[in-house]
């Protein structure tokens, strides 16, 4: 299958600090792609070198097989993006604001208007004035001013910044709504639990590289597992674990909730530190495993603090 948008060693460098380091990265038709990173990764900087807002230092961005290359009108007709929360006439309604939208570019498609209000679930509020909208309705507004010519990729830079759950539950509806419509996505948040919910793949960013890639299921796969033991003694637990491990299970990290402590990156045998736990006097009253969940890959990988 040929790629849709594919960033070939791009780079981008600010007197002395490179932003982006030589960052491959490819997105297929059809995929919800998770574009994740700390604060000052990179994210940004990249999505805008991606819409040919900023030139990058050196490489390319390519899009349907063609360098942007400076061009980014190549770009723009297949493109639809949401970079910042858009900006809208407080006083004029949402399918007004689409129209105004429209005019700008010579355009006057009423048809189109209802199509993408009904497909962010906005056809009952297209009416309202946009002053009256919840933040999570002017965010669906901005995705359909994003849909509004066409585009064959949406790119989405913090679609759920700000919301409360009830918003971001609507925008994370909305984007499966999109997908399942065929839409490709290229979404970049800091919400992990959210990003977990709806995206097919991810590749995550730290310091301008690109750290991780792949389909998300495989990327969870290959991750290092949790171990989750539940004692009446965690204090104990945790001491006993956090000498113990360097000597059998090296790189396994202790962490304490309550009674609760888990030991992320074990690789070890469970029958043993079992033992041990007995051998010591300290009861264990349950142990689990646990695949690693997005954000614990995601710290694994980056070292931001929990």
């Amino acid at each position: 299958m040929a790629s849709l948008l594919e960033l070939k060693q791009l780079s981008k460098q600010y007197g002395a600090t490179l932003a982006v380091d030589h960052l491959d990265l490819t997105v297929q038709p059809g995929q919800i792609y998770a574009f994740l990173g700390p604060n000052g990764a990179g994210k940004t900087t990249t999505i805008r070198m991606m819409l040919g807002l900023v030139r990058p230092t050196s490489g390319q961005v390519w899009f349907q097989g063609q360098p942007l290359d400076g061009h980014p009108e190549r770009v723009h007709a297949q493109v639809g993006s949401m970079v910042e929360t858009p900006g809208f006439y407080p006083f004029l309604s949402g399918a007004e604001n689409l129209h105004a939208f429209q005019r700008l570019h010579g355009n006057n498609d009423a048809a189109r208007i209802k199509a993408v209000l009904e497909l962010v679930d906005l056809a009952s509020a297209g009416k309202k004035p946009v002053g009256a909208y919840s933040l999570g309705m002017k965010q669906r507004l901005g995705v359909a001013l994003a849909l509004l010519h066409r585009p064959q990729l949406l790119i989405l830079d913090e679609p759920t910044n700000g919301l409360d759950p009830a918003g971001m539950s609507e925008v994370r509806n909305l984007l499966l709504r999109l997908k399942d419509e065929g839409f490709t996505i290229f979404l970049s948040s800091h919400l992990l639990h959210e990003v977990e919910q709806v995206a097919s793949h991810v590749g995550i960013i730290n310091n301008g590289k690109l750290v991780k890639e792949g389909l998300l299921s495989q990327v969870l796969n290959s991750s290092e597992a949790q171990l989750e033991l539940q004692s009446s003694q965690a204090d104990r637990l945790s001491k006993f674990l956090a000498a113990w491990l360097p000597q059998h299970v090296p790189g396994g990290s202790v962490r304490q909730d309550g009674n609760l402590v888990s030991v992320a990156g074990f690789t070890g045998d469970t029958e043993a530190l079992n033992r041990a736990a007995q051998q010591a006097d300290i009861p264990i009253g349950g142990i689990i495993h646990r695949q690693a969940s997005l954000e614990q890959l995601f710290f694994q990988l980056t070292g931001a603090q929990q």
